[in-house]
């Protein structure tokens, strides 16, 4: 964070020379512990004067921001709060999100690279640098799975890993490589009672989230298409769920597809194509359904015929679609008042 905040202050010296390279240049905000406690986790906040008008930074604190549309609505809670211009700082953000930040008229800054402080009159565009992925190894299926069960009040941590393999569908050494991974992460630990082996996560809610978060992939593995006619044959293989974007107008205020999406265990496809006389279809006609394979048995998650709504949210990261991600948006805060709140 603090190498961050000197980014900032080289930028603003050397783009609008305000601050000089010793100056006493910010102090802390004091209301900030007024915010409601997710704010105060997601972001820091110091106060600079900017040509003459007092700024509140809003600095994030993960490389993994929020979506432009999530980050509105935190600067406007931010700036019900706080009597001058409030500016969202972050190190790095994609063109897309970009654009979207200034079409939702949040300033803000990406230190050597654009300033977007339309109060002060400034909308300076530079180069613009991808953002770059932080070299982390994406959790395994099976980690994914206990730490989105863990968030969803599914009872991971309550169960001896023995008993949790059987539950969830793993040998015992694919869960227990599992613990291990989230253990090397730091995400949990694993405690001995009596002779048998349990995890515990040292955090729960929305700060396990975002320590995880950048771990965590999308469930989705490939995509394939199959007649509409074939419903009631993946139906009853009991573990299909509705997935993409028609679980997404169950969640959300957003129309359903065209066509229908489910998802199934990508390993348990074959068998299910063999067994039900299922047969993949080349184009996507009016009467497909989209199948997504995922890289994890959705029902060990899922509560209902929906997938679970943060497996859900993964799974659309890379839309690129407005309007799907006005929705992603809307069912991560519903999730959050739900659980994490």
């Amino acid at each position: 964070m603090d190498k961050l905040l000197n980014d900032v202050k080289a930028y603003l010296h050397e783009i609008l020379g305000v601050v000089g390279v010793d100056d006493e240049w910010v102090t802390l905000w004091a209301g900030a512990s007024q915010l409601p406690f997710y704010l105060q986790e997601l972001y820091s906040f110091s106060q600079v004067e900017l040509l003459g008008n007092p700024c509140l930074l809003m600095i994030c604190r993960d490389i993994n921001s929020e979506s432009p549309a999530i980050v509105r609505k935190h600067w406007g809670t931010v700036s019900n709060c706080y009597s001058g211009d409030v500016i969202y700082v972050v190190g790095g953000v994609s063109s897309y999100n970009r654009k979207r930040l200034i079409e939702q008229c949040v300033p803000f800054l990406v230190p050597g690279n654009q300033m977007y402080l339309p109060m002060l009159g400034i909308d300076l565009r530079e180069h613009f640098k991808q953002r770059k992925k932080q070299d982390k190894q994406d959790l395994s299926a099976a980690a994914q799975v206990l730490v989105l069960r863990e968030l969803l009040g599914r009872g991971t941590g309550s169960l001896p890993a023995k008993e949790l393999a059987c539950l969830l569908g793993y040998s015992a050494m694919t869960l227990t490589r599992a613990i291990n991974e989230l253990v090397g992460r730091g995400v949990a630990t694993a405690e001995i009672v009596g002779r048998e082996k349990r995890l515990k996560f040292s955090s729960n809610g929305h700060h396990l989230w975002e320590k995880s978060k950048s771990y965590m992939n999308t469930p989705v593995k490939k995509h394939v298409l199959i007649a509409e006619h074939d419903y009631h044959h993946l139906i009853d293989c009991a573990e299909a769920k509705v997935a993409g974007e028609s679980a997404l107008a169950g969640y959300t205020m957003m129309g359903d597809p065209k066509n229908l999406v489910m998802a199934v265990n990508a390993s348990e496809w074959p068998g299910i194509k063999k067994m039900m006389g299922i047969e993949e279809r080349d184009g996507l006609d009016f009467d497909c359904i989209k199948i997504e394979l995922w890289r994890y048995n959705p029902a060990v998650i899922a509560d209902g015929a929906l997938v679970d709504p943060l497996s859900l949210w993964l799974s659309l990261e890379h839309a690129n679609n407005e309007r799907i991600e006005i929705a992603r948006d809307e069912l991560l805060e519903k999730t959050w008042s739900k659980w994490w709140r």
